[in-house]
């Protein structure tokens, strides 16, 4: 979706043209005005539009831009590198992932549920196959993990699952541990625990000196 991760549709300094293509139709912006819209297989639609896009580029069309796009992304990556390995005491979230990361298998389904902590999972994170990656929305929803985990081992039983919580979003729906225990549907949970709403909290602090509400 044309959420905040994407600038919910606005990008570039100036007007840019922007096509939205949508697994379903529902997924299509309701907000923003793309040229063009298309729902169905992102396969398909990814297929024409690579042979499409081969048949009108000049075979020695200037490259350098995807060259310089792949070097900055390799940047990014290893400068994150020392957030995975960081020795901090308290620890910092993303010393979890650099212990997490290397355990999980292309299987995995990962679904993450919190703000602060689990915003750090969409930094860090990427899921191997289509489908294994879960969160609670463009809204934010929190609360949805412990639904999804019960959703995630009956849909794929032979699928690892792990739930990654922010202390606040566990709040919502934690009695459903029950619901994981009586069912015997295995799930490794992995909370953050700051004692905040860490979204909340280092934005007021940031902008105002001082916050209201945000200790848990």
């Amino acid at each position: 979706p044309l959420d905040f991760r994407l600038g919910y549709g606005v990008f570039g300094p100036g007007p840019a043209p922007v096509v939205h293509i949508a697994d379903d139709p529902g997924q299509l912006s309701g907000h923003a005005h793309p040229v063009a819209t298309a729902a169905g297989s992102l396969p398909a639609a990814l297929t024409s539009l690579t042979s499409e896009w081969q048949s009108i580029t000049p075979v020695n069309s200037d490259r350098g831009w995807a060259t310089e796009l792949r070097q900055n992304a390799a940047a990014a990556i290893e400068a994150d590198a020392e957030l995975l390995r960081a020795d901090t005491d308290p620890i910092h979230p993303g010393r979890i992932y650099g212990e997490l990361l290397p355990r999980l298998t292309d299987d995995t389904v990962v679904i993450g549920d919190g703000g602060d902590f689990v915003s750090f999972a969409g930094r860090f994170i990427e899921p191997a196959r289509p489908g294994h990656w879960l969160d609670p929305g463009p809204y934010g929803c929190l609360g949805t993990g412990l639904g999804y985990a019960i959703a995630s081992g009956i849909a794929r039983p032979g699928s690892p699952t792990v739930l990654l919580l922010g202390d606040g979003a566990a709040g919502f729906s934690l009695m459903d541990v029950d619901t994981l225990v009586r069912h015997r549907i295995p799930t490794v949970m992995i909370m953050g625990n700051n004692g905040a709403w860490g979204l909340e909290k280092h934005p007021m602090r940031l902008l105002h000196s001082y916050d209201v509400a945000a200790d848990l």
